[in-house]
Parts: C-alpha cells; sequence; structure tokens
C-alpha cells in the first residue's frame, strides 16, 4: 500500500499492478490525474477534483502513479495498492 499527501503540485511513486484501489481524501481545491503508463509515456485515464474512492483495473500490470496537477490549497492523501 502507498500512502502519502500532496501540499503542491507533483508524483506519487509507481506501482505495478492489474488492479488499484484508490482512496483520495482531505478537504482540498486542486486536480489529480490518475494515470498508467504506457510504454515509456505516462497517459491520464482520469481527472480527481475531490474525495474519491475508485477501482482500476489494468488488462496488463502496468505502471500506475497519481499527479497533482494543480493545487490551491488544504492537504490531498492518498492511498493505493
Amino acid at each position: 500500500m502507498i500512502e502519502g499527501q500532496f501540499t503542491a503540485t507533483g508524483t506519487s511513486p509507481e506501482v505495478q499492478a492489474t488492479e488499484i484501489d484508490l482512496s483520495v481524501s482531505g478537504t482540498f481545491v486542486g486536480s489529480i490525474a490518475v494515470q498508467r503508463k504506457i510504454g515509456d509515456s505516462w497517459r491520464t485515464v482520469e481527472e480527481i477534483t475531490a474525495a474519491n474512492e475508485r477501482v482500476f483495473k489494468n488488462a496488463q500490470a502496468r505502471g500506475f502513479r497519481l499527479e497533482c496537477t494543480a493545487h490551491t490549497s488544504g492537504t490531498i492523501d492518498y492511498a493505493y495498492g
């Protein structure tokens, strides 16, 4: 399980898995891009702008990470694995 916080823009650690349980919580104004690695590049599969619980499935065990693309205020807590 990877857990962390965003208080500014940046990226989370990468994990490789066929299924990811994602939890985003906190009181914040910002945007998080859910990204999968395809080849050598990262592709955004969903944008999250509020607390959220989701399951993402990969047909292959591709890389997965979060990128905080915008941060105005608050703390964005995340956990996935």
